[in-house]
């Protein structure tokens, strides 16, 4: 299957102020070293719900990268710029700092159905973590989600293989996911697909001040295949090997060489994730 897709950042007419997102109180992290079974064990997906005017944000993106470091291949993070603190200064002449807009069609999606109202939030493959009616959690919690993530049993092996070329002036992303289950799951199963950016330099809110040249990384540029992926199985066995091919036509301000391809199964209903892949764009 075959799908050609238009990237589209959206634009929403509102403006943010600073002041009020969610502090980060220490201990920010304790790990040690962990030598990870990447064939057995789980691959977690780790969303980090963000924003450039967040004065609190950036310790939870170190927080984030000290994660996939500690559990290298095994854990991977998505920074999801939506709300609040995402709306750039073009929006709000007063402000003039923020020109960039890191907002998309995915991630305003995303951050509106799980009603995010604060930054940094996150989930760890969008399970329950110490509450039964929020799969977003504060950062003193990412990393014992993270730990308890990472000790289940692998839900699915999966490969993916990306290739870009540029003609004249387009650049076109082909990648190609294979799949199969270990074990049979109870519902119906979706394949997401999204793209994200890295090293992308811009101001940020650290604290009190603005850090005119912070690095953005694990940025969400948005989904190949739909807000919510697509359906892969409503009755999935161990022997299928599921392949899916998507070609996308990327936006020009994207530099290819920082790109990458994340691949995620999720239950259709639930939107809770199984598995994740991360690989290069090129």
């Amino acid at each position: 299957m075959k799908r050609t897709t238009y990237f589209l950042l959206s634009v929403l007419l509102t403006s943010a102020l600073l002041h009020s997102c969610t502090k980060i109180e220490a201990p920010y992290a304790t790990t040690k070293e962990v030598k990870a079974d990447t064939t057995n064990n789980r691959w977690v997906l780790l969303e980090d719900y963000t924003g450039m005017k967040c004065q609190n944000c950036p310790e939870a993106a170190i927080l984030g990268k000290t994660l996939e470091k500690l559990y290298e291949n095994q854990v991977y993070v998505i920074a999801v710029h939506a709300g609040y603190f995402a709306y750039p200064d073009s929006l709000s002449p007063s402000s003039p700092f923020y020109r960039q807009d890191f907002r998309n069609p995915t991630s305003n999606t995303w951050s509106s159905t799980f009603n995010v109202k604060t930054n940094p939030v996150g989930n760890v493959n969008r399970v329950y973590y110490n509450s039964s009616t929020d799969i977003f959690m504060q950062t003193s919690e990412w990393t014992g989600a993270v730990g308890a993530q990472v000790k289940l049993p692998k839900a699915a092996v999966i490969s993916m293989h990306n290739n870009v070329t540029i003609t004249g002036g387009d650049t076109t992303l082909s990648s190609s996911v294979q799949l199969r289950f270990l074990k049979k799951f109870q519902g119906s199963y979706n394949l997401c697909v999204c793209i994200v950016e890295d090293s992308i330099v811009g101001p940020q809110q650290v604290g009190a001040t603005v850090k005119m040249d912070y690095v953005f990384n694990d940025l969400l540029r948005g989904s190949i295949n739909g807000f919510w992926g697509e359906n892969i199985t409503s009755a999935n066995d161990t022997v299928t090997v599921i392949k899916k091919d998507y070609t996308s036509r990327l936006s020009g301000k994207w530099r290819t060489n920082h790109l990458r391809v994340i691949a995620f199964i999720q239950n259709a209903d639930t939107k809770q994730v199984l598995h994740v892949i991360s690989k290069n764009a090129k």
